[in-house]
């Protein structure tokens, strides 16, 4: 059995639901993300609410993701905070909730501090 999903944010603002819905199993929203900078300003995707409403309408199950700047255990629980108490609440998901650490400048503070932050974000 396949399982195909989508990862979508503001960046595939106007995607048409129902001309994904029969291709896609699930779709993994951007909640939002953490500002560049002092990596201490959150962010709440501008198309979280309306993609979360519009997959929710036609039964396509969800899970979400916060896009990290973290790099200690403290911002990766302020992150954490931050996601549920202005994105998740009251909500609900088939998928999990995921924090997104791809970026490379953040990274550069090395593995354990990358670790540390996603044991806080958890």
């Amino acid at each position: 059995m396949e399982n195909k999903g989508l990862d979508i944010s503001s960046y595939q603002k106007g995607i048409s639901f129902d001309s994904i819905k029969n291709s896609v199993n699930f779709l993994i929203l951007r909640a939002g993300f953490t500002g560049w900078g002092t990596g201490v300003s959150y962010h709440k995707d501008d198309c979280f609410e309306n993609f979360y409403k519009q997959a929710k309408t036609r039964n396509i199950p969800v899970g979400a993701y916060w896009y990290s700047c973290a790099n200690t255990y403290e911002k990766g629980k302020a992150e954490a905070e931050y996601m549920y108490n202005n994105c998740l609440k009251n909500k609900q998901f088939e998928y999990p909730i995921y924090i997104d650490v791809e970026e490379n400048r953040h990274q550069q503070v090395g593995k354990t501090a990358v670790a540390n932050a996603i044991k806080g974000f958890c």
